[in-house]
Formats: structure tokens, C-alpha cells, sequence
């Protein structure tokens, strides 16, 4: 059998962007494995009919460019033409009577516990959570739990942290949460007609497209001697079912599974990968963040319940309802004028979260908006 100089596992970002790499150095002979039945990965848009406006994209998974200054992603988002628009960055948090609360108040909440936590990074010597460090720094200067200060800045935290890490407090490092570098300037929203991050990806993989197997999921990963490794996958094209198990060989493997996979074995090697690399895989955080996006067809413009111009549209909750749909995205401004959110959830409450029916899920988004807008608002999407 000839051996394939390169097979890639995987068809995201990581694999994807190694082919294209490959192409442009001359490299031809490889393939890309793909267990799912598209090209993306976490980059999966969707299309959502509407009475008006036709199907527009809604992106699963990634949604935004963040940082549009010198981010290469929004480079070859220009490069391919693919629709985007830039967000401003307006937000209204409205407080437990309803009321919008100054962004100062909490700008300077947010500044005072971040200094905090910079010292403790600096002066501990043992790590211990983020959540441990909010315990602390709340006793140290006397707010009581349940406290409209405490919620704020509980708030604060679920919005800023929680949402960017995918994770709870109690599950991140204090010393280490922070230690990655971002882009700067404002983001770009994928969502726009014509545009979604899927179509970008999809994009950016024609070049190589011929060289992807899709629905191919790869269960073992053996090396072999002369530089040749048999990879044994399932075609599950006709279902799985119906899925036939097939071998390829290949000189070279480059391996672009998700962690959650790895962490899963789902996948098995042979021999076994070094301890050190099982121990850092098992080691790795693996989180989630789920949204609910909402959309009223048909519902007309005087009818919008929400701040139009507003980006982001929060709310600070009572104990034990913190981060629970808190976090609206607004593409009103955006998308067309469409009346359409997407609420967020993440950590615990977004594994907690896979075991509703969507019903149930709707149901717990629209009760969050009632409770910024009041009863009689928020009609059943």
C-alpha cells in the first residue's frame, strides 16, 4: 500500500491551517481525517429561516474575531472577503430593582479586587482558586455575602472570567488564569449575511478541500517501523451503523484532536503515548460554554424590548441565580436590524445545562430577560 507522506487528524483550525501550509510548501501527498461531516471544528455556522430577512447565519461555536489590530484572523477574514462587522462595545448591567448600573461603580469594583488579586500573585507562594481569592478578598473588606457589592462583583467576574475561560472560579488558578496575551481593539461579529465563522474556515480550507475525508473517525494510531504508522478509523458515511473499518499509512502524523477527545481515549496509541504527555493531557481544563440564541420572526421593530444599541446586555442576580443567563449578546445593530440574542452560560451551570430540553432551556433565557425588563415583556420566541 503507498504510504501517505502526511496524514493530519483532524479538519478545525489546527489541521486545516497545517494543510494550507503544506500546500503552499509544494506538499501534496496527504490527507486530513474528519470524524464529523463538515470542515470547521468548533467554527460550525448554522442557518436560521426567517420570514424576512432570509436564512441568516448563526455561529455554534466561535463568533467574534477578538481584537481586530494586527489579528491574523481578521486579516484573512479581509483577505477572503467573508462579511463581518465591527461591535462597539456598549453594554447596559442592570441591577436587582431593574435599574441600569453605572459602568464606573463597576469599573471601580472590578479595579479594586484586580489589584487584589495582582498582589496575591505576586506575594503568595502557594496557589489556591480564583473563587478562594473572591472568598478572601470579601472578608477582607467586610461585604457580606448576598450584599449588593458581592453580587456586582460576582457578577463582574462570571462575565469577564467565567465567560472567556469557559470555566468556573473554583476550577481556575489564581496565579495562572491569566497567563496568555490577547489582541487589541474592538471585535468583529461573524454573523452577518453572508458572513459566520464556518464560512470563513470554509474559505480558507478550499485550497485543500480535495484532501479531506469527512465522517472518518480515527480509533487507533499505530507507529511503524521504516517511518510508516497505520491509522485505523471508521468510515461512518453510511451511518454508524453501517461503518466499515478501513487502515491508511502514513510516513508522518500530525494529530488535531480536541483535548476532550484525547482526555476521552477515545482514540488508542501504540505504543502508548510518553507519561508526560498523558499526564499533561489528563491535567488540562476542558471547558464549556453553551448558548441559547432567541429569535421572534416576524416580530416588528416597535416591538423590541431591548436596548437597541447596546452590545452586550446583562443583568447582576441573587445568590444561586449567578450566571445564569446573565449575558446577552445583541445583533440587533449588527445583523440587519434582526430581533435576535444569544444567551450564555458556562462552568458548572452549562454542564448542568445539557441535561434540559431546549424548552426548558428557552424557558430559564426568557425568565433572565423578565427579570430586566419585567413580565410583560419577553414574549415566547
Amino acid at each position: 500500500m503507498v504510504a501517505q507522506d502526511i496524514l493530519i487528524i483532524g479538519a478545525g483550525w489546527s489541521g486545516v491551517s497545517a494543510a494550507v501550509s503544506l500546500k503552499k510548501r509544494g506538499v501534496s501527498n496527504f490527507k486530513i481525517l474528519e470524524a464529523r461531516d463538515y470542515i470547521g471544528g468548533r467554527s460550525q455556522t448554522s442557518y436560521l429561516p426567517t420570514s424576512t430577512n432570509g436564512d441568516i447565519p448563526i455561529d455554534l461555536g466561535s463568533a467574534e474575531i477578538h481584537g481586530v489590530i494586527k489579528n491574523p484572523i481578521k486579516k484573512l477574514a479581509d483577505d477572503l472577503q467573508v462579511p463581518h462587522a465591527i461591535s462597539p462595545r456598549g453594554t447596559h448591567t442592570y441591577d436587582l430593582d431593574g435599574n441600569i448600573v453605572s459602568q464606573g461603580a463597576l469599573d471601580k469594583l472590578e479595579e479594586s479586587f484586580m489589584s487584589y488579586m495582582r498582589r496575591r500573585q505576586d506575594d503568595d507562594e502557594k496557589d489556591t482558586t480564583l473563587q478562594k481569592g473572591l472568598d478572601d478578598f470579601l472578608k477582607i473588606r467586610s461585604i457580606p455575602k448576598g450584599h449588593s457589592d458581592h453580587l456586582r462583583l460576582q457578577f463582574i467576574l462570571d462575565s469577564e472570567i467565567c465567560h472567556e475561560y469557559a470555566a468556573s472560579l473554583d476550577e481556575m488558578s489564581l496565579f495562572w488564569w491569566d497567563d496568555d496575551s490577547e489582541f487589541d481593539g474592538l471585535e468583529a461579529f461573524m454573523g452577518v449575511a453572508g458572513g459566520g465563522y464556518g464560512k470563513l474556515i470554509e474559505k480558507f480550507a478550499e485550497p485543500i478541500t480535495s484532501h479531506v475525508q469527512l465522517q472518518c473517525k480515527v480509533t487507533r494510531i499505530e507507529y511503524g517501523k521504516g517511518g510508516n504508522t497505520k491509522v485505523t478509523y471508521a468510515d461512518t458515511s453510511s451511518g454508524d451503523s453501517g461503518a466499515s473499518v478501513k487502515e491508511i499509512f502514513a510516513k508522518h502524523v500530525l494529530v488535531t484532536l480536541p483535548l476532550g477527545v484525547l482526555q476521552a481515549g477515545a482514540v488508542k496509541f501504540s505504543p502508548s503515548l510518553p507519561k508526560s504527555k498523558v499526564k499533561a493531557i489528563q491535567k488540562l481544563g476542558n471547558g464549556l460554554l453553551n448558548k441559547c440564541v432567541l429569535h421572534w420572526d416576524g416580530m416588528e421593530d416597535k416591538e423590541i424590548f431591548w436596548p437597541k444599541d447596546q452590545t452586550w446586555i446583562s443583568r447582576i442576580a441573587e445568590m444561586g441565580d449567578q450566571g445564569k443567563f446573565t449575558d446577552f449578546h445583541n445583533g440587533y445593530a449588527l445583523n440587519g436590524g434582526l430581533p435576535l440574542l444569544v444567551g450564555f452560560v458556562t462552568g458548572t451551570r452549562a454542564f448542568s445545562m445539557e441535561k434540559l430540553s431546549d424548552d426548558e432551556i428557552a424557558g430559564e433565557a426568557i425568565s433572565s430577560l423578565r427579570k430586566m425588563f419585567g413580565e410583560d415583556k419577553g414574549p415566547e420566541p
